[in-house]
């Protein structure tokens, strides 16, 4: 079927731990949707390593980008099978505070756009198919300028800070793999989260959508979960560093860790 700017457009799009794929249709004089184009890529070793909500993420942003001279200007719907994408990038959901830092770019990036966010189970999810056998993966000029492929800013600076004081993040790295609880949250967060957990994993469910793994260290948001074992070296470093009272040194740790 050949793209005619009148009919209506719907652009799906899937995401599979090793590619992303989309698919953009038009609906026929039927109401059947008709394929137009077929796009695809292989993830980046970077990529691969991403959260599982991330990757789904990240296939939005992949057919927006790849699609943006049929869609831009035009109200089209957009199809996803991780129902999570809804409360995040939902047309009528404001920018998520506590997500990472790539997800509030890309939800910057899709607010450009007259969307409406759908979600349709994989089994009829026809690009399914092509985030599993992917074309290879080539960078991009504009992957940067859409936050693909790049760790956010702000945990680069977070890193860096970690690195030159006494507790490096490969510190927190390893520890995080020591300790049993968020070592497997951080496997939830990069395959799939289970329906049902125990309780001692009930707060980082609560915020499963909010989670993120850099560096092979926990992040919520822009901050980083230290492991228990670490805990009281955190809170001595800062107190160490910045001889400020007790009330200011946790706030101060709030708006990173």
């Amino acid at each position: 079927m050949h793209f005619n700017p009148k009919r209506e457009i719907v652009l799906v799009c899937d995401a599979s731990p090793i590619g992303v794929g989309a698919i953009l249709s038009q609906v026929d004089d039927n109401g059947d949707e008709k394929p137009v184009i077929y796009a695809s890529r292989a993830l980046s070793d970077a990529e691969r390593k991403y959260s599982q909500i991330d990757r789904e993420g990240l296939a939005l942003i992949f057919a927006v980008k790849k699609f943006h001279k049929y869609i831009y200007g035009r109200d089209f719907k957009l199809v996803t099978d991780y129902k999570p994408l809804l409360g995040l990038f939902g047309e009528n959901k404001a920018i998520p505070e506590h997500a990472s830092a790539r997800v509030q770019r890309w939800a910057i990036i899709l607010s450009a756009h007259s969307y409406s966010l759908l979600h349709r189970p994989g089994r009829n999810n026809n690009a399914d198919a092509l985030s599993r056998l992917p074309l290879p993966y080539s960078p991009d000029v504009l992957d940067a300028a859409y936050g693909i492929d790049c760790v956010p800013e702000s945990v680069h600076v977070l890193f860096t800070m970690l690195d030159k004081s006494l507790l490096s993040s490969r510190d927190i790295a390893l520890e995080t793999h020591k300790d049993k609880t968020l070592k497997q949250v951080c496997e939830w967060v990069l395959t799939r989260w289970p329906c049902k957990t125990e309780e001692k994993f009930r707060a980082f469910a609560a915020r499963k959508n909010e989670l993120s793994v850099e560096n092979n260290c926990l992040l919520w948001g822009t901050r980083v979960v230290i492991p228990q074992s670490l805990e009281g070296k955190v809170l001595e470093l800062l107190h160490g560093e910045t001889h400020i009272g007790m009330a200011q040194m946790k706030a101060l740790a709030r708006s990173w860790l």
